[in-house]
């Protein structure tokens, strides 16, 4: 049985975590820079819709992390 104890994350590869968000926020200050003044309502839903990817990706990212790999006998 898995305990939340035994779950590490010590193992994770932090840079990469940091790399990632880093990434993240240069792409959506790219997209509201480049929509924010556009009249066009499908245009800035753009930004609307890169957050909520966003959220739904450092959700399953996350829970990636978390998912152990070691076996427990």
């Amino acid at each position: 049985m898995l305990r939340f104890n035994e779950i590490k994350i010590s193992n994770a590869d932090y840079i990469l975590v940091i790399v990632v968000f880093i990434l993240i926020a240069a792409g959506l200050m790219a997209i509201y820079s480049a929509s924010y003044q556009v009249e066009s309502p499908e245009l800035q839903a753009n930004f609307a819709r890169q957050i909520v990817w966003m959220l739904i990706g450092t959700t399953l990212m996350l829970i990636a992390i978390f998912i152990p790999t070691g076996s427990y006998s």
